[in-house]
């Protein structure tokens, strides 16, 4: 079984001070069929270069590390999202659905 992750918990993994930090440690430690979508790369390297700066290109290199899978988005995909925006899903947690659906 794959599992599809979002920002949260990859933030929580490179940022040790996040309070899933401990969490997200012990899921990729135990999960190793992990995928995430290019929207969520996006949404994490918008918050870590306000948030983490020093560490926005570690970003990469940690997706190579744990084995995690980048997801690309396509017409179905993001028709989908736009969908989800409809009913009130946020851009990035449209996207994220979408994927989800979709894969």
């Amino acid at each position: 079984m794959a599992y599809l992750v979002d920002a949260d918990i990859l933030y929580g993994y490179i940022d040790p001070k996040d309070w899933l930090h401990d969490c997200a440690v012990r899921f990729f430690k135990k999960f190793k069929d992990v995928k995430t979508s290019v929207v969520v790369v996006l949404e994490l390297a918008v918050v870590m270069k306000r948030e983490l700066p020093d560490k926005l290109f570690e970003i990469l290199k940690t997706l190579d590390n744990l084995n995690v899978e980048v997801l690309p988005v396509n017409d179905e995909i993001t028709r989908v999202a736009f969908d989800f925006m409809q009913k009130g899903f946020g851009i990035f947690d449209a996207f994220h659905a979408s994927t989800a659906k979709y894969f």
